[in-house]
């Protein structure tokens, strides 16, 4: 079998029933694969539709499989590439990585999905309230809220 990639940081395979399998390698290995199983669970228990199924880990060889998502983009608009990079955070994650080789394209199902969690975070609701607040107020744009009166109260 011909690698997917091979480089310092991982070997990738397509194993013999379509699944991928990703092991980590060199420096801080043990956290980027706890932190890519991590953002993959994540994703998964949220129904994000344009990541990868995590199928299965190895935590002794720092190996994971997932489901087949597509083949690496050729050519992607950078509009696209912002918005389905933006469209994690919905899903609570901000992926960190945010370039065209993380993006896949399955011809076959018409989709794009984004790969390659090892450095993603997870975020809150308010930590992307407060960065939409934060751009909104550096373009002059005055933001007022609602609150519950049983809020203002505590």
């Amino acid at each position: 079998m011909t690698p997917l990639k091979d480089t310092k940081r991982a070997f990738v395979l397509r194993t013999g029933n379509g699944h991928i399998r990703k092991t980590f390698t060199g420096p801080k290995r043990e956290i980027r694969f706890w932190n890519e199983v991590r953002i993959l669970r994540h994703l998964n228990e949220k129904g994000c539709p344009f990541v990868p199924k995590l199928i299965c880990i190895d935590a002794p060889t720092f190996t994971i499989i997932v489901s087949y998502a597509g083949e690496p983009v050729q050519r992607i608009s950078d509009n696209k590439l912002n918005m389905i990079f933006s469209s994690l955070e919905e899903y609570g994650v901000r992926h960190q990585d945010q370039a065209s080789r993380n993006i896949l394209y399955n011809h076959k199902a018409g989709e794009f999905s984004v790969i390659d969690f090892e450095l993603a975070e997870l975020i809150t609701p308010s930590d992307s309230f407060c960065e939409i607040t934060h751009r909104l107020d550096e373009l002059g744009v005055m933001l007022s809220c609602a609150i519950a009166p049983a809020a203002r109260s505590q």
